[in-house]
């Protein structure tokens, strides 16, 4: 007779949001942050970009930064991925040649120079039990494992606090980080990435700790279906986060997580 084996299956988890900050909303202005979460060719990703306060057309940018983002590392993650692995910085450049490319486009279109769609960028890709991830700006990436959550990639405010780099900066490359990895091969492992202003919320500059809702999100992400999720992360940025920013404030999260599932599966015909 055959016997059952048990196939250990990763799930994949994705969700994102974004609210306008309550400085924003008071001046009439729009959310300059944007926020992609999304499972396309057996890549989990997230990509978040956050839009310079001092820039015109800022909120273009993050869009544009995002969306060309995503499509890179989804259509291209196992050749970028393995060249991290031996050369992050030639990472970071094609990725940034790329993402300027769209910004420019979209500048053109507005008739501005590309400074003024200036945001920062925070990405990570999930595929195939690897990881990889790229950050440049004052945004926080958090990862949580068997081992809780910790700071994964911390906010990169330049000279002064309230200042930070931008991908349309003329060095940028020097201050964009590729990080590029093995997932847990069992329980949950992913990731949240934030703006500045979620951050506010949900970590300590200081002490460079995760706050406990900032690992609640992430254990919610795992048991929610997506479209819960969404809903969970844009009432709890509403209702709680942006009640202690006046910027406004965006999350997205991508996990997988292996479940225990019984296949009956004949020893002898296979």
């Amino acid at each position: 007779m055959g016997q059952d084996l048990i196939l250990q299956l990763p799930l994949v988890h994705f969700c994102a949001g974004r609210v306008i900050g309550r400085g924003h909303e008071r001046d009439g202005l729009p959310c300059q942050d944007f926020v992609v979460a999304r499972h396309e060719g057996n890549v989990v990703s997230v990509a978040l970009a956050d839009g310079a306060g001092s820039k015109s057309h800022s909120e273009f940018g993050a869009k544009a930064a995002v969306t060309s983002v995503m499509r890179l590392i989804t259509h291209d993650f196992s050749s970028l991925y393995d060249l991290a692995q031996a050369d992050a910085k030639r990472v970071a450049d094609h990725i940034l040649e790329a993402v300027l490319k769209k910004i420019e486009t979209v500048a053109q279109h507005h008739k501005v120079a590309i400074d003024q769609l200036a945001s920062t960028l925070l990405f990570v890709a999930l595929h195939n039990g690897k990881y990889l991830a790229g950050h440049i700006g004052d945004g926080v990436i958090v990862r949580k494992n068997q081992e809780g959550a910790f700071l994964f990639s911390e906010p990169d405010n330049g000279e002064y606090s309230n200042s930070t780099y931008f991908i349309t900066d003329q060095h940028a490359s020097l201050h964009f980080r590729i990080y590029s990895g093995q997932m847990q091969t069992s329980g949950s492992d992913g990731f949240m990435v934030m703006s500045d202003g979620a951050a506010e919320s949900l970590f300590n500059r200081q002490t460079k700790l995760v706050s406990k809702a900032a690992s609640q999100l992430m254990d919610w992400s795992v048991n929610t279906s997506r479209k819960q999720m969404d809903q969970v992360i844009r009432t709890n940025l509403m209702q709680s986060i942006r009640t202690k920013t006046t910027d406004d404030c965006s999350i997205g999260i991508a996990c997988i997580s292996v479940a225990n599932q019984s296949a009956a599966i004949s020893l002898d015909k296979v």
